[in-house]
């Protein structure tokens, strides 16, 4: 998709929503590198777009694999 968020973007859009330090909606246990292959695998998707749909859908795929707990 043309209009997507690029994805360095898009990580750092996630990253600062969950990080264990941040102040909206913090991931106990998640990493970086969780954040960036959780990214990287939904924009190879036809449906990537980098909005806050795709940043919601990072979040549970992130934390159905590696069994963390989103508060």
């Amino acid at each position: 998709m043309s209009d997507a968020l690029p994805v360095a973007q898009f990580i750092d859009y996630v990253w600062s929503f969950y990080a264990p330090d941040s102040t909206l909606y913090p991931i106990v246990g998640f990493t970086y590198n969780q954040c960036i292959a959780g990214c990287l695998a939904l924009s190879l998707t036809d449906e990537y777009a980098g909005d806050t749909y795709d940043r919601e859908r990072v979040r549970d795929i992130v934390c159905e694999l590696y069994k963390l707990k989103a508060s």
